[in-house]
């Protein structure tokens, strides 16, 4: 298993997971237009957030 840094090839699964992820811990619905914005921001710029992916 190796731990990389996400690259925009992500961004679909982390919206998806991150979305999932709001429903499941809050009980909320964000919306994927924002979740989607917000993390290209961030992979685009790493000073914003950092997210990681697990491969092999």
């Amino acid at each position: 298993m190796r731990v990389r840094r996400a690259e925009l090839k992500d961004l679909d699964y982390l919206v998806g997971f991150t979305s999932e992820e709001a429903r499941e811990a809050e009980g909320t619905v964000k919306s994927p237009e924002t979740l989607e914005k917000g993390i290209r921001s961030a992979l685009e710029d790493s000073s914003i957030a950092l997210y990681l992916g697990v491969g092999e």
